[in-house]
């Protein structure tokens, strides 16, 4: 029956459906099939024509269609998101890993969530990360020598791994990292091819290591015998302020433990009391006790009040906002230093007699002088300046801070009156007392970048010291005064990208040709 003709079919079902008495028997004849044949085929040809297989299967296909675009826009949404992890990112997460101070191993298993069946050996990551760190050491004499020119201060400081020292050096206001370099000693000779390095180093901050004294010596001999100036030697205030106030809590502790044994021996004194009725023996051992205490705690509080002191002869700026001076300074050093006479402050006391201490005022107080100021505009600048980092002063009703107010007021006054030369003097003047460095505990950051290599390993290789170098100087800041601004970019270096990982695939002529290009390093 199916392969009739659909008007035959038509015509069959309509003979079944709307035919009189005897019209089924006829039709089946005329189209030569049986009469059961005509009634089975007429519900078939009904539904056909009434379209529900077919609708049903459109929406079969339709529902289809529609499960297949949801997955096609699921799909595309997590290919907007997917990072493809071949070789080249592998390399990329292995050499950020060891510059950032993640061992390999760590690496690995981080690794693992993402690529289970596939996650590269640590072998493979140490390949990776060992050839970054080729390319590192390849591409930093390059860097180095644009970067180094443009150093003005720095801050030297050691770190070891092992036995073996590291020399770091780091400029403070971009703490771009100048130097990071394994060497046999750290002798006074060494340091000083460390400086010779930086030929227009004016400022060196340091600790109070006899190796950095010396070559910085040296280098000044060098400059002074080919008539160039030499570079002003400011020791480190963090270190000495911390062995103060250690020296410091040394002596609280032993006022505490006098008062404590003054206590002990008054109430041995009660008890004795108590229970005999008489003092005798016991009486004379408590006032002994009082009477240390009480001297104990005399000669404390004079020796806090020496070392508070001390501390504000170190700033900048004296309490009432004026520029400190080296005269000022050593005269107030020089008078608390006889109350810091216990054995404890010996390491302090030989640190505030070194004349280094103070070098940042006197080259503060030559940088000022050579702003191109008026005088006026000049000390208007620097005591708004001064008052501005001495708010306690101001506050209160005293007869001081309603004066200092009033300096302030008058500052501001003069400044205003100059108009675009005020704005321009307070400007220049911050930026002088911005540079004023008195610490090397910049350094310090340095030091931890490459003491989570030292922490678990106390082997640390040049090529790893060089990725990790790299690395921070291109590292853009997440918080903070620098925050979104790289080393190197802080110190005035237009590099062609700051993805480090872009640099190193440049070959070092091909940095050297791009940093040559007109308005690209300038």
């Amino acid at each position: 029956m199916t392969t009739l003709p659909p008007p035959l079919r038509i015509a069959n079902t309509a003979a079944v459906l709307e035919g009189v008495y005897g019209a089924g028997t006829r039709q089946a004849t005329r189209s030569g099939t049986s009469r059961q044949a005509l009634y089975r085929d007429a519900p078939k040809v009904l539904q056909s024509v009434d379209g529900s297989d077919y609708r049903q299967r459109l929406q079969e296909l339709q529902d289809v269609n529609d499960r297949l675009r949801a997955d096609r826009d699921r799909l595309q949404s997590q290919l907007r998101q997917a990072v493809i992890l071949d070789a080249e990112h592998l390399a990329c997460f292995a050499a950020t890993a060891q510059a950032e101070g993640v061992s390999l191993p760590v690496a690995r298993r981080l690794l693992v969530p993402f690529l289970p069946q596939r996650t590269p050996s640590v072998p493979q990551l140490g390949r990776w990360a060992q050839a970054a760190a080729q390319k590192a050491s390849a591409l930093l004499p390059v860097l180095d020598a644009l970067a180094r020119p443009r150093v003005a201060q720095g801050a030297a400081d050691e770190i070891f791994f092992g036995r073996r020292p590291c020399l770091m050096v780091v400029e403070q206001h971009s703490l771009c990292w100048l130097t990071g370099r394994l060497a046999e000693n750290r002798e006074g000779a060494t340091w000083a091819e460390e400086f010779r390095r930086l030929p227009n180093l004016q400022q060196l901050t340091r600790d109070g290591g006899t190796g950095l004294a010396k070559g910085l010596a040296l280098v000044n001999q060098e400059r002074q015998a080919r008539g160039d100036a030499p570079i002003a030697d400011q020791e480190d205030h963090s270190h000495t302020l911390r062995e103060g106030r250690r020296a410091l809590r040394q002596v609280h502790q032993r006022v505490c433990r006098a008062i404590d044994a003054a206590a002990a021996a008054r109430q041995r004194e009660q008890q004795k009391a108590r229970r005999t009725g008489s003092r005798q023996g016991t009486a004379a051992a408590a006032a002994r006790a009082d009477r240390h205490a009480a001297a104990a705690v005399d000669a404390g509080v004079a020796v806090e009040k020496a070392w508070a002191t001390i501390t504000d002869a170190l700033q900048l700026f004296t309490p009432t906002g004026a520029l400190n001076t080296r005269p000022r300074a050593e005269g107030i050093i020089a008078a608390a230093l006889p109350l810091l006479d216990d054995p404890v402050w010996s390491k302090t006391r030989r640190a505030l007699r070194r004349p280094q201490l103070l070098t940042f005022l006197d080259q503060a107080h030559e940088q000022l002088a050579a702003l191109p100021l008026a005088p006026a505009l000049r000390d208007a600048a620097v005591q708004a300046e001064g008052l501005r980092h001495c708010p306690a002063g101001l506050q209160g009703d005293r007869p001081s801070a309603a004066a200092l107010r009033g300096v302030l007021l008058a500052t501001h006054l003069v400044l205003a009156m100059s108009g675009a030369a005020g704005a321009a003097a307070v400007a220049q003047v911050q930026q002088v007392l911005g540079q004023v460095w008195r610490a090397s505990s910049l350094v310090e950051c340095l030091n931890s970048v490459a003491r989570m290599q030292q922490s678990r390993h106390r082997r640390m290789t040049t090529g790893l010291l060089d990725l990790k170098r790299l690395y921070w100087n291109c590292r853009t800041f997440r918080t903070g005064r620098r925050r979104k601004q790289t080393p190197y970019g802080l110190l005035g270096m237009n590099l062609p990208t700051t993805d480090w990982w872009e640099l190193l695939r440049l070959s070092p002529e091909q940095l050297r040709q791009q940093l040559s290009a007109p308005g690209v390093a300038a």
